[in-house]
């Protein structure tokens, strides 16, 4: 972005680069609901900790990478706004890809075998059981360790399905 570096690399669970000519240790990490990140660039004895509350967006790093050059003398970049940007490109792509398969959906394409023939239970030794049948003239997979929760099938043609995942609250 806007870093002339002369390296990047994975070391011990760590990324290890160069930025405005200081080596930078740093990871991100998290599970559904917060992330994290952890920066430390040893020559200045400065270590950034961000954590959030959300898993949704970029603002860890944004907020990482301000506080970094704001230590480190260096201008203001807005890194908020630039991530924004690469937020929106990437949502606009996804949204692509969507209308895509929405597109081939919309013209019928034939599958390989009839409907049925895709029907009966498959057995996957660590993810358990998946059932699929015809309900309703549609496609149904459900998943044996994930009550309220089921698959859409909808053909693409030959042998390739869209899955929407549709999950049921009992709240």
């Amino acid at each position: 972005m806007f870093n002339k570096a002369h390296f990047a690399l994975y070391g011990l669970g760590w990324f290890i680069e160069e930025y405005a000519g200081r080596k930078i240790v740093a990871h991100t990490g998290g599970v559904n609901g917060f992330v994290t990140s952890v920066c430390l660039v040893p020559e200045e004895k400065l270590g950034i900790i961000v954590l959030t509350n959300t898993d949704a967006n970029n603002f860890y790093e944004a907020l990482r990478n301000e506080i970094q050059d704001a230590y480190l003398g260096l201008p203001y970049r807005n890194y908020s706004k630039v991530y924004l940007g690469y937020y929106q490109a990437n949502e606009a792509e996804k949204e692509k890809q969507v209308k895509a398969i929405r597109d081939s959906i919309a013209m019928n394409p034939k599958t390989d075998l009839p409907l049925t023939a895709y029907a009966g239970e498959y057995v996957h030794n660590v993810y358990g059981k998946m059932n699929i049948k015809i309900e309703n003239r549609k496609i149904i997979m459900r998943f044996e360790h994930h009550k309220g929760r089921y698959g859409t099938l909808e053909p693409l043609g030959g042998n390739r399905f869209s899955v929407l995942i549709t999950t049921l609250y009992t709240g």
